[in-house]
């Protein structure tokens, strides 16, 4: 089979005047104000996922988001600045961390040929490789943000990746592989590792 590779970019709004918000709520909405636009590679900051279904759905930690990483299916853009319903983030949300957890048992336990889980959409472009006798190389483009951190869950997994609920708060989190915790790991983050510890003291 040729090499295949995921080349996603997205972008992000953000502001020229030092120290202002990119985006902001408004009406039941997350709303690009900033004016200006930038490119990168969402794909290359780490498990985006974990972090997208580890949100509890408030208006303050979706804004976050959304100052780091942009919208969901909206590109940011210079004119007829996007918008998207915080209903909608609050549903991938729920969507996303029911299927962390969902996904691989699905798969692992089931024998018949016509199981699969349907995982998003992609674009597929075949490019030439390095050299000039290289063989082209096969590149699969996600559609969105959302599709894109969707494509990066299911790569963990079938890569041999484990999801671990975290001890502290639930968060599923990912280990055994490249670019996850160690399988002994507990908590998703060091801060869930202190508050649960501490509560565990005053608790005693």
């Amino acid at each position: 089979m040729s090499e295949v590779k995921i080349n996603f970019e997205w972008s992000r709004a953000y502001s020229t005047r030092s120290g202002q918000a990119a985006y902001a709520i408004d009406n039941g909405k997350i709303r690009q104000i900033g004016e200006r636009k930038q490119s990168y590679s969402p794909l290359k900051l780490g498990a985006l996922s974990s972090e997208f279904s580890g949100l509890d759905g408030s208006p303050e930690q979706c804004l976050g988001f959304a100052e780091k990483y942009g919208l969901l299916t909206e590109r940011a853009r210079t004119t007829k600045l996007p918008e998207e319903d915080l209903a909608f983030w609050r549903y991938e949300i729920r969507r996303m961390a029911s299927n962390t957890r969902r996904w691989p048992q699905s798969v692992r336990f089931a024998h018949s040929v016509g199981t699969f889980v349907k995982v998003c959409k992609i674009e597929i472009f075949l490019i030439p490789g390095e050299g000039i006798d290289a063989r082209p190389v096969m590149v699969m483009q996600p559609a969105s943000l959302l599709d894109a951190m969707n494509l990066e869950m299911a790569n963990f997994i079938s890569a041999g990746g484990t999801l671990i609920p975290c001890r502290g708060c639930g968060v599923m989190f990912q280990a055994g592989r490249a670019g996850g915790k160690r399988l002994v790991a507990q908590f998703h983050n060091n801060e869930c590792r202190i508050a649960f510890n501490n509560a565990k003291r005053r608790g005693k």
